[in-house]
């Protein structure tokens, strides 16, 4: 009966344990995709703006049109940047998600020992409560 006792105390632990491994697991999911949409959304704007449509303007001279065409440079390595950085978010939530699945099933593993467990001291309860139920002298009720 102790072994019982301290093995539903530690199942129980472990269950809290795995619980929390899962609840932070799910929030590294979650920052790993928000990660990959910020890249994409950069990556999407830099992109418009580096094809021209929001520099289109009036005559420049040649220092007007050199630095336009040094921002749309930059604009082009921000994007391949963004670009870059998504695809490495993309990948971290890939782990991320295994992670997850991986924690989210060692909970469920956890859980069902610890169910098992509870129904084994429910039957040693009942079976113990019998026997002494049966023990009992019958002429005193």
């Amino acid at each position: 009966m102790p072994d019982l006792r301290r093995s539903r105390r530690l199942l129980a632990r472990l269950e809290r344990l795995h619980a929390v491994e899962r609840q932070e697991a799910l929030t590294r999911l979650a920052e790993t995709r928000a990660e990959q949409r910020r890249m994409e959304d950069i990556a999407s704007r830099s992109r418009m703006l580096a094809g021209g449509g929001a520099l289109a303007g009036g005559t420049l001279d040649g220092a007007g049109l050199a630095a336009v065409l040094a921002f749309q440079a930059r604009l082009t390595s921000l994007v391949s940047d963004a670009r870059r950085m998504g695809e490495r978010a993309s990948a971290a939530e890939t782990v991320a998600r295994a992670g997850f699945a991986e924690a989210d099933r060692r909970l469920e593993r956890v859980r069902e020992r610890r169910q098992h467990a509870d129904r084994k001291a429910d039957e040693q309860q009942m079976a113990r409560s019998l026997l002494d139920s049966s023990q009992k002298p019958r002429g005193l009720f």
